[in-house]
């Protein structure tokens, strides 16, 4: 994994991709990674909010949810069992 600036690209082991991530969605890698024994939704948001400098968690939420979504299609998180 690199970051310049806004921009992060993440290297897959397992299938040996790359990815080049969307400013949202490596924040929200990057807060995931930070707390590896999970967080619950509205932490996220808080974080990834503190990351991009963003209060506004009502408008926040969609877009984390929908980085969420894009980083669970590439195979680079998966829901933690419960």
């Amino acid at each position: 994994m690199h970051e310049w600036d806004d921009e992060l690209v993440v290297y897959d082991d397992l299938d040996g991709h790359t990815h080049h991530l969307a400013p949202l969605a490596g924040k929200v890698l990057l807060a995931l990674l930070e707390c590896r024994g999970g967080l619950s939704d509205a932490m996220l948001i808080e974080r990834v909010g503190q990351l991009l400098a963003i209060d506004d968690a009502q408008v926040l939420a969609p877009a984390v949810e929908e980085a969420l979504d894009e980083l669970g299609r590439l195979a680079l998180i998966a829901p933690a069992a419960a």
